[in-house]
C-alpha cells in the first residue's frame, strides 16, 4: 500500500491544504479521512493559564476542524463512487477522534473535555450538512487507551488511571489497535448508513 507522510509543528490552513492537495495529486481523490489530533494538558480552571487553554484548542479543536474543512472541500468536488453492490453512492467519509472526556466530565480536565466536546459538535453539524452530498462524518470517542498520553497526567491532579480502568465493564485499558479498527470500520462501506453520530470504544465505561 502506498502512503504519504507529513509532519508539522502547528496546524495552519496552508499546511493542511497542501497535505490534501498532495494526497489528491498522488492518489487521484480523497475517499476516507481519519483526523487524529490531540494533546492532554490537565489542570483545574482556577490554576489554568489562558496560554495553555489556547494551546489545547489550537490542537484538539482547531487542528481537527482545519483538517475536516479541507477534506470536505475536496470531497464535495469529487464525483460520487458506487458501492460494490451498486446500491448507493458516496463521495467520501470522515472520522474525527474525540474522547470519552467529551461524553463525561472530569473536574481536573475542563480544557480537555471542552476541546473534545467541541469536536463532536462540529462533527455532527457537518455530518448533517453534507449528508445530501453523500459525505459521511462521524466521531470516535475512545476511553482509557494504553498510550504514552496516560503518562502525562500529573499525580497531584488526583487522576487514578487504575480507578478509571475499574469503571470499564471489560476491566482493562483499550489498545491503540482497537481504536484503529473502529476508525477503519466507521469510514468503510460497512457503515454506509451511519453519519453524524459517535462511536465509543471504551470497554463499557459509559454504561
Amino acid at each position: 500500500m502506498n502512503s504519504l507522510k507529513y509532519a508539522w509543528q502547528d496546524f495552519k490552513p496552508e499546511s493542511v491544504n497542501s497535505l490534501i492537495a498532495n494526497t489528491v495529486k498522488e492518489f487521484g481523490r480523497l475517499d476516507y479521512a481519519c483526523d487524529v489530533a490531540g494533546i492532554l494538558i490537565p489542570g483545574y480552571t482556577t490554576e489554568f493559564s489562558s496560554e495553555l487553554w489556547d494551546r489545547l484548542f489550537a490542537v484538539n479543536t482547531k487542528g481537527v476542524w482545519l483538517c475536516q474543512k479541507a477534506e470536505l472541500t475536496q470531497m464535495i468536488k469529487q464525483e460520487p463512487l458506487k458501492s460494490d453492490d451498486g446500491l448507493f453512492e458516496a463521495r467520501g467519509a470522515i472520522a474525527n477522534v474525540a474522547s470519552m472526556a467529551a461524553l463525561r466530565v472530569y473536574d481536573n480536565m475542563p480544557g480537555y473535555c471542552a476541546t473534545k466536546h467541541a469536536v463532536i459538535r462540529f462533527t455532527k453539524t457537518d455530518g448533517l450538512r453534507h449528508a445530501k452530498q453523500k459525505i459521511r462524518v462521524n466521531a470516535v470517542c475512545p476511553g482509557v487507551i494504553k498510550t504514552p498520553m496516560l503518562g502525562e497526567i500529573p499525580d497531584e491532579l488526583d487522576t487514578n488511571i487504575d480507578e478509571m480502568t475499574k469503571e470499564m465493564a471489560l476491566g482493562r485499558q483499550g489498545l491503540p489497535e482497537e481504536v484503529a479498527e473502529c476508525l477503519v470500520w466507521v469510514v468503510s462501506g460497512r457503515t454506509s448508513f451511519v453519519t453524524a453520530t459517535t462511536l465509543a470504544p471504551n470497554g463499557g465505561m459509559s454504561c
